[in-house]
Protein backbone atom coordinates (compact mmCIF):
# COMPACT_ATOMS: atom_id res chain seq x y z
CA UNK A 1 0.00 0.00 0.00
CA UNK A 2 1.29 3.18 -0.33
CA UNK A 3 1.04 5.80 2.40
CA UNK A 4 2.53 9.58 2.29
CA UNK A 5 4.33 9.96 5.64
CA UNK A 6 1.92 11.06 8.05
CA UNK A 7 -1.05 10.10 6.40
CA UNK A 8 -3.93 7.48 7.39
CA UNK A 9 -3.65 4.40 4.98
CA UNK A 10 -5.38 4.69 1.60
CA UNK A 11 -9.21 3.11 1.44
CA UNK A 12 -8.93 -0.90 0.74
CA UNK A 13 -11.75 -2.64 -0.65
CA UNK A 14 -12.05 -5.67 -3.12
CA UNK A 15 -12.02 -5.89 -6.96
CA UNK A 16 -13.57 -3.64 -8.89
CA UNK A 17 -15.80 -5.46 -11.80
CA UNK A 18 -16.34 -4.04 -14.98
CA UNK A 19 -20.06 -4.02 -16.23
CA UNK A 20 -22.40 -3.36 -19.03
CA UNK A 21 -25.22 -0.87 -17.95
CA UNK A 22 -28.10 -0.15 -20.53
CA UNK A 23 -29.99 2.77 -19.14
CA UNK A 24 -32.07 5.95 -20.00
CA UNK A 25 -29.47 8.57 -21.24
CA UNK A 26 -26.33 6.52 -21.17
CA UNK A 27 -25.53 4.98 -24.66
CA UNK A 28 -25.39 0.92 -25.04
CA UNK A 29 -22.59 -0.21 -24.31
CA UNK A 30 -20.20 2.41 -22.04
CA UNK A 31 -18.81 0.85 -19.38
CA UNK A 32 -18.78 1.04 -15.98
CA UNK A 33 -17.45 -0.15 -12.79
CA UNK A 34 -18.98 -2.35 -10.23
CA UNK A 35 -17.42 -1.60 -7.01
CA UNK A 36 -17.15 -5.07 -4.95
CA UNK A 37 -16.85 -4.77 -1.35
CA UNK A 38 -14.56 -7.23 0.80
CA UNK A 39 -16.22 -10.28 2.48
CA UNK A 40 -18.75 -12.43 0.20
CA UNK A 41 -19.57 -11.49 -2.99
CA UNK A 42 -23.17 -10.09 -3.75
CA UNK A 43 -25.44 -12.37 -5.73
CA UNK A 44 -25.05 -12.08 -9.65
CA UNK A 45 -28.69 -10.23 -10.87
CA UNK A 46 -30.01 -6.82 -12.29
CA UNK A 47 -29.11 -3.47 -11.23
CA UNK A 48 -31.00 -1.34 -9.41
CA UNK A 49 -33.66 0.40 -11.06
CA UNK A 50 -33.30 4.23 -11.73
CA UNK A 51 -34.65 4.99 -8.38
CA UNK A 52 -32.53 2.96 -6.07
CA UNK A 53 -28.59 2.87 -6.28
CA UNK A 54 -26.63 0.93 -3.74
CA UNK A 55 -24.20 2.38 -2.06
CA UNK A 56 -21.26 1.18 -0.44
CA UNK A 57 -18.58 2.24 2.13
CA UNK A 58 -15.15 -0.03 1.84
CA UNK A 59 -13.73 1.02 5.20
CA UNK A 60 -14.79 3.28 8.12
CA UNK A 61 -12.41 5.62 6.95
CA UNK A 62 -13.60 6.28 3.52
CA UNK A 63 -16.72 7.98 2.13
CA UNK A 64 -19.33 5.96 0.26
CA UNK A 65 -19.33 5.28 -3.30
CA UNK A 66 -22.36 4.43 -5.58
CA UNK A 67 -22.49 0.28 -6.38
CA UNK A 68 -21.64 1.49 -10.23
CA UNK A 69 -18.95 3.71 -11.23
CA UNK A 70 -18.99 6.31 -14.18
CA UNK A 71 -15.73 4.41 -16.36
CA UNK A 72 -13.97 7.58 -17.93
CA UNK A 73 -11.23 5.60 -20.26
CA UNK A 74 -12.93 6.38 -23.61
CA UNK A 75 -14.81 9.78 -23.27
CA UNK A 76 -12.63 11.25 -25.92
CA UNK A 77 -13.47 8.76 -28.17
CA UNK A 78 -17.71 9.72 -27.80
CA UNK A 79 -18.61 12.62 -29.80
CA UNK A 80 -21.19 13.04 -27.31
CA UNK A 81 -18.62 13.16 -24.00
CA UNK A 82 -15.58 14.63 -25.55
CA UNK A 83 -17.11 18.08 -24.96
CA UNK A 84 -17.20 19.63 -21.28
CA UNK A 85 -20.88 20.49 -22.12
CA UNK A 86 -21.55 17.13 -23.61
CA UNK A 87 -19.64 15.42 -20.45
CA UNK A 88 -21.52 17.60 -18.05
CA UNK A 89 -25.04 16.26 -19.47
CA UNK A 90 -23.88 12.67 -19.17
CA UNK A 91 -22.78 13.39 -15.77
CA UNK A 92 -26.08 14.60 -14.02
CA UNK A 93 -27.83 11.63 -16.79
CA UNK A 94 -25.44 9.38 -13.86
CA UNK A 95 -26.87 11.47 -11.24
CA UNK A 96 -30.40 10.72 -12.06
CA UNK A 97 -29.52 7.23 -12.28
CA UNK A 98 -28.47 7.26 -8.93
CA UNK A 99 -24.44 6.72 -9.64
CA UNK A 100 -22.71 9.35 -7.82
CA UNK A 101 -18.83 7.76 -8.15
CA UNK A 102 -16.55 8.93 -11.34
CA UNK A 103 -13.97 6.53 -12.10
CA UNK A 104 -10.97 8.07 -13.69
CA UNK A 105 -7.32 7.77 -14.56
CA UNK A 106 -3.80 9.84 -15.11
CA UNK A 107 -3.67 7.96 -18.12
CA UNK A 108 -7.13 7.94 -19.96
CA UNK A 109 -6.85 9.64 -23.23
CA UNK A 110 -3.21 9.45 -23.26
CA UNK A 111 -3.44 11.91 -20.20
CA UNK A 112 -6.05 14.66 -21.46
CA UNK A 113 -9.63 12.43 -19.87
CA UNK A 114 -8.93 14.26 -16.02
CA UNK A 115 -8.62 17.75 -17.46
CA UNK A 116 -11.97 17.66 -19.75
CA UNK A 117 -13.69 15.98 -16.57
CA UNK A 118 -12.52 19.45 -14.19
CA UNK A 119 -13.72 21.88 -17.37
CA UNK A 120 -16.78 19.70 -17.07
CA UNK A 121 -17.09 20.11 -13.31
CA UNK A 122 -16.40 23.57 -13.35
CA UNK A 123 -19.87 24.47 -15.86
CA UNK A 124 -21.80 23.63 -12.52
CA UNK A 125 -20.02 23.20 -9.38
CA UNK A 126 -22.86 21.64 -7.84
CA UNK A 127 -22.67 18.51 -9.73
CA UNK A 128 -19.00 17.97 -7.85
CA UNK A 129 -20.70 18.21 -4.71
CA UNK A 130 -23.06 15.44 -5.23
CA UNK A 131 -20.23 12.89 -6.53
CA UNK A 132 -16.97 11.20 -5.75
CA UNK A 133 -13.82 10.48 -7.88
CA UNK A 134 -11.56 7.63 -7.81
CA UNK A 135 -8.55 7.82 -9.93
CA UNK A 136 -5.31 5.77 -10.41
CA UNK A 137 -1.54 6.73 -11.61
CA UNK A 138 0.85 4.29 -12.09
CA UNK A 139 1.30 3.26 -15.63
CA UNK A 140 3.25 5.99 -18.36
CA UNK A 141 3.27 5.62 -22.23
CA UNK A 142 4.88 7.83 -24.63
CA UNK A 143 2.81 10.26 -26.46
CA UNK A 144 2.10 13.64 -27.56
CA UNK A 145 1.59 15.29 -24.25
CA UNK A 146 4.87 13.46 -22.76
CA UNK A 147 7.32 13.57 -25.63
CA UNK A 148 10.06 13.07 -23.70
CA UNK A 149 9.26 9.39 -22.71
CA UNK A 150 10.57 6.85 -25.70
CA UNK A 151 9.05 3.37 -24.03
CA UNK A 152 5.89 2.59 -21.62
CA UNK A 153 6.93 1.60 -18.10
CA UNK A 154 5.42 1.09 -14.84
CA UNK A 155 6.45 3.34 -11.51
CA UNK A 156 4.40 3.15 -8.46
CA UNK A 157 7.34 4.88 -6.40
CA UNK A 158 6.28 7.07 -3.94
CA UNK A 159 7.66 10.26 -5.40
CA UNK A 160 6.23 9.53 -8.62
CA UNK A 161 2.96 8.88 -7.26
CA UNK A 162 2.49 12.24 -5.31
CA UNK A 163 3.25 14.09 -8.40
CA UNK A 164 0.47 12.12 -10.38
CA UNK A 165 -1.88 12.87 -7.22
CA UNK A 166 -0.99 16.78 -7.36
CA UNK A 167 -1.54 16.64 -10.99
CA UNK A 168 -4.96 14.96 -10.59
CA UNK A 169 -6.26 17.60 -8.70
CA UNK A 170 -4.90 20.34 -10.63
CA UNK A 171 -6.47 19.05 -13.85
CA UNK A 172 -9.89 17.83 -12.09
CA UNK A 173 -10.35 20.94 -10.01
CA UNK A 174 -10.39 19.28 -6.68
CA UNK A 175 -8.90 19.68 -3.25
CA UNK A 176 -9.06 15.71 -2.67
CA UNK A 177 -9.86 12.68 -4.15
CA UNK A 178 -12.25 10.23 -2.60
CA UNK A 179 -10.14 7.28 -3.17
CA UNK A 180 -6.57 6.80 -5.22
Amino acid sequence: QFRLPGKAPPCGGGPVMPSRLFAPGIPHGHFFLRIIPPGPRPSPGPFPDSNFMQRLRLSSSCPEFSRLAFGTWRLLADPETATPAGLLDRLKACLDLGITTIDTAEIYGLYKVEELIGEALRLDPGVKARMEIISKAGIYVPCDFHPDRKTAFYNAGPDRLVKSVEKSLRFLGVEALDLF
